[in-house]
């Protein structure tokens, strides 16, 4: 009889806890989910982008993670607004941003090429592995971000 009380307390909790699970994590917020969804504008690179570079390019993935050194672009590159809007590609003297330019066509910009079909001259496209690739929302956000002047 003790084992049966025992072995509701251990189901009602465990109901408890995927409660708790469920309500936090609200499908479509975290940077981590495939599901992350930018809004159409008003992006701030604090609030929408870095969360999104932070998840899907430095931590989760490692690739510009802050203990690879091997990587020439850094998790500060990624991850700071200036460093990443005055990045030069190390292959010529290209920004990854060049705001006089690209905000009126962000789809040239070389940080929404390379993510969205590699860039000619640096011929990878970011994220390196088609499961990792950016959702279209998440694509069409940061060249609105970029439409937008970049903000903070």
């Amino acid at each position: 009889m003790r084992i049966i009380k025992y072995f509701r307390f251990l189901i009602f909790f465990g109901i408890i806890i995927g409660l708790f699970y469920l309500i936090s994590c609200s499908e479509g917020t975290n940077p981590n989910d495939k599901k992350f969804v930018l809004p159409e504008k008003d992006l701030s690179f604090y609030e929408h982008i870095e969360p999104l570079f932070n998840i899907r390019c430095g931590m989760e993935s490692g690739c510009h993670s802050p203990t690879d050194i091997s990587n020439p672009f850094t998790y500060n590159d990624l991850t700071i607004l200036e460093a990443l809007k005055n990045y030069r590609l190390s292959n010529n003297d290209y920004r990854l941003i060049e705001l006089e330019v690209d905000q009126l066509n962000p789809q040239s910009s070389i940080l929404y090429l390379i993510l969205s079909e590699g860039f000619p001259d640096y011929k990878d496209l970011m994220p390196p592995f088609p499961k990792d690739r950016l959702t279209t929302n998440q694509l069409n956000g940061i060249k609105q971000w970029i439409r937008e002047g970049a903000p903070e």
